[in-house]
């Protein structure tokens, strides 16, 4: 199963992939070369299901985030899948929130798309960026994350009947996906 969490700048995803992590167990990372941090990072939880997560999160914004193309996110997503012993791949980041054709080819995709007021991700943003010391960028202009928001929209609608899609707001995000993994 490959579950792609949606949401613009400020939804959450990062945040959910963080909380879902601690609920597991750090079994393995992947290296590739030519990447000094882990491209995917595997997890087991206590039921002994085990998901990865693509990229590191070593830093404030992970995920596909710290991957540089949306075809290389794709790429280690496969590999996973091609080794065997993993229920589910997970993926989260702007990077990848707006694709429609690679997601429609994965191995049993689910979208999980945080939908929450465009009000709240502009706070999520500004305080990522004022804890990362980034004063100066801390406001963020209102229209970027609007069009982000629509753009992101428009691609969930895209999808809507070609793969799962599942519509949560940030309380709800863990435990469907935790349930998901579950009942792989």
């Amino acid at each position: 199963m490959f579950i792609s969490i949606r949401g613009t700048n400020g939804a959450g995803k990062t945040t959910l992939v963080r909380k879902l992590q601690q609920a597991a167990t750090k079994i393995k990372i992947g290296m590739v070369t030519g990447r000094k941090r882990p491209a995917w990072e595997v997890y087991q939880l206590p039921s002994g299901k085990v998901f990865a997560t693509l990229g590191h999160y070593d830093s404030e914004c992970g995920g596909c985030d710290t991957i540089n193309k949306v075809d290389d996110a794709y790429g280690y997503a496969q590999r996973i899948f091609d080794r065997g012993g993993v229920d589910a791949v997970i993926s989260e980041g702007m990077i990848i929130s707006k694709d429609v054709k690679r997601i429609v080819n994965a191995k049993n995709p689910y979208i999980v798309y945080i939908n929450i007021p465009i009000e709240d991700c502009y706070e999520g943003v500004k305080q990522r960026r004022l804890k990362k010391g980034e004063i100066e960028k801390a406001e963020i202009p209102p229209k970027s994350l609007a069009d982000n928001l629509k753009g992101i929209d428009s691609a969930v609608r895209r999808l809507k009947g070609k793969v799962n899609v599942i519509e949560v707001n940030r309380d709800e995000a863990f435990t469907k996906i935790l349930n998901l993994i579950e009942n792989n």
